[in-house]
C-alpha cells in the first residue's frame, strides 16, 4: 500500500538521498506520473515564453490522472501525511 512506503527516503549507489514525500501505488508508478507533470509543466511554460496561447493537451485520460498524480507529488504533506 502507498501508506507503507510514505514518506521514506531512497539511499542511492551514488551517495544520494531521494526523499518520497508522496508515493501512489508504487515508486515507479509515482516516477511516472512526476515525469508526465513535468513533461506538460515544461511544453506550457515553452509556450508562454513564446507568447502563443497553445496549452498542451492530453491524449488520454490516464495522462490526465498521471499529471494530477504528479502534481500531489511536488507539495510537501501533499498526501495528508
Amino acid at each position: 500500500m502507498s501508506t507503507d512506503a510514505n514518506p521514506s527516503l531512497q539511499y542511492l549507489r551514488t551517495g544520494g538521498v531521494i526523499s518520497t514525500l508522496f508515493v501512489f501505488q508504487s515508486v515507479d508508478y509515482q516516477n511516472a506520473a512526476n515525469t508526465v507533470y513535468v513533461q506538460k509543466s515544461t511544453v506550457d511554460a515553452q509556450n508562454k515564453a513564446a507568447n502563443n496561447n497553445r496549452v498542451y493537451t492530453f491524449k488520454t485520460d490516464y495522462e490526465r490522472m498521471q499529471y494530477i498524480i504528479g502534481q500531489q507529488g511536488k507539495y510537501p504533506k501533499a498526501s495528508g501525511y
